[in-house]
């Protein structure tokens, strides 16, 4: 079966959008918007940085039957296939418990009243070892992915269909907490996904643990088998349309290419229907007058699920049209970026009600996705002046996806010892600052005299904030890039770490 490369794009994708989204904690730059949207008074919701988690979930997912039944996974047994997946979940697990020790030991900081504030750090003991965080929840879905995918395909989505029902019966009416604070509602919890939560019956943490397993891991899993249906549906595509050159002739091998791509658009439309019916269900189900269960990446709920999955399925869809099925040239591909990206520059922009710091925020990501769209326009003229006809290709993402998890370790580890941990002397009378913020001051005072540009004294935003804004999106810029080296150079030597 030939390699999706859309599958290792939409990966590296969504890498990208975990690095934007972790660095956009600075108010006066990124709309509100590019967080996660957490209690949010009590409504819940989901905003951009609430699908990174779960798309990589879905990801997942999707590999798993290019893995199972490709290369060296097609010549084992079905019990060969679990113990390696035991041995790689565990082995993820462990690297996640590295990155919690990381990041839990350390004194650090956190945004907080408009600047960083000191956070003390937590003593390692036994029981740091049983936390459920992104990668060990991620170890624990793929490993259930993979039992659950040498059953039969009716039982993958009854598994699915049950965890989702199963979580919308045993949460609270969510709806109730609009409004309260978190803490005053926490307090005061008795339904059952909290009583199965907490499994107080057991010692220590284990009850906590196992409690977690289920009310958070069984709906990572439910994600990662929704994924396994969207990679399944596509391998079935690609599978059935792969003709040797050796055994036909040339006319017969253009006739087979053309009802390949035929066949594979017809798939991409068929699963960008399917995800737009999952994100459409998801949206009814949370609707105070129907579903009435609220999207929650928090409560882990069944329409954050069907939501995350169903927009998967959107994305990878759009990413397999485009790279596997029509084969856009290259230039053309980095146009469709630049649309997209403009369509997201035009819908950022929808949404300033005159405040300050949210004009701040508007302007800076005018600024920064406007000089983005530029370049990735400036690339495709490159592109087609240099290949007009080259192949579909979209090699930033690429480089990430392809080792999307040892870049993301990596990556996690750094920003704890290094990003957040160092202290580097900022501009003027700053004194030292960890090194992510001294870096995004200097970017900032270097991004002044273009701030003045757009900015006048007697309307808002200040030269002084829009530079800070400015600052902050370079400075991500930056992060982003630097890990693109690591991940291009990895790409290019054709050193593929699977952890």
């Amino acid at each position: 079966t030939p390699r999706l490369r859309s599958l290792d794009a939409f990966r590296g994708f969504d890498i990208v959008l975990m690095f934007f989204v972790n660095l956009s904690a600075a108010d006066l730059a990124f709309p509100q918007w590019f967080e996660h949207a957490g209690w949010n008074k009590g409504l819940h919701g989901q905003w951009l940085a609430d699908y990174v988690f779960p798309w990589f979930l879905f990801i997942v997912g999707c590999s798993i039957p290019f893995s199972m039944a490709s290369g060296r996974g097609s010549a084992q047994t079905p019990s060969t296939r679990i113990l390696a997946a035991l041995r790689r979940a565990l082995l993820i697990y462990a690297l996640g418990i590295l990155i919690w020790m990381a990041k839990s030991a350390k004194d650090s900081v956190a945004w907080g009243d408009g600047g960083f504030i000191a956070k003390p750090g937590t003593a390692i003991t036994w029981n740091t070892l049983l936390h459920w965080d992104i990668l060990p929840l991620i170890a624990l879905g793929y490993f259930l992915g993979v039992c659950i995918y040498h059953l039969p395909k009716l039982a993958w989505w009854l598994i699915a269909a049950a965890i989702l029902i199963g979580k919308w019966i045993i949460l609270p009416d969510l709806n109730a907490t609009a409004g309260l604070t978190r803490a005053a509602w926490v307090a005061s919890r008795t339904d059952l996904d909290h009583s199965i939560r907490a499994f107080d019956f057991l010692p220590g943490h284990f009850g906590n643990f196992l409690g977690t397993s289920l009310t958070q891991g069984l709906p990572a899993t439910a994600t990662v088998v929704l994924g396994m249906l969207a990679g399944h549906w596509l391998r079935a595509g690609s599978a059935s349309f792969s003709p040797s050159a050796a055994s036909i002739s040339n006319s017969a091998h253009a006739s087979s290419t053309a009802t390949s791509s035929t066949t594979k658009v017809r798939r991409a439309l068929i699963l960008l229907s399917a995800g737009t019916i999952a994100t459409l269900i998801a949206i009814a189900w949370a609707s105070p007058s129907l579903g009435k269960l609220p999207i929650s990446k928090d409560f882990f709920t069944s329409t954050y699920v069907l939501l995350s999955a169903g927009t998967a399925t959107i994305a990878l869809a759009l990413f397999y049209l485009a790279l596997d099925a029509l084969e856009l040239r290259a230039w053309q591909w980095t146009l469709c970026a630049a649309a997209v990206i403009c369509g997201f520059l035009g819908f950022t922009l929808l949404k300033t009600d005159g405040v300050a710091t949210e004009l701040t925020a508007r302007w800076s990501t005018t600024l920064a996705l406007s000089s983005l769209a530029a370049i990735l326009l400036a690339a495709a003229a490159f592109q087609k002046s240099r290949a007009p006809s080259a192949p579909a290709t979209a090699p930033f993402l690429t480089a990430y996806g392809t080792n999307a998890l040892a870049i993301y370790i990596v990556a996690e580890l750094t920003w704890t010892l290094f990003w957040m941990h160092w202290r580097i002397t900022a501009p003027g009378s700053l004194g030292g600052q960890h090194a992510f913020s001294a870096l995004s001051l200097w970017l900032a005072e270097a991004a002044s005299p273009l701030a003045t540009l757009f900015t006048s004294d007697t309307h808002p935003p200040t030269a002084a904030n829009l530079a800070r804004g400015l600052g902050s999106w370079l400075a991500t810029a930056t992060y982003i890039a630097l890990y693109f080296t690591l991940a291009a150079y990895l790409y290019r030597r054709k050193i593929f770490i699977k952890v």
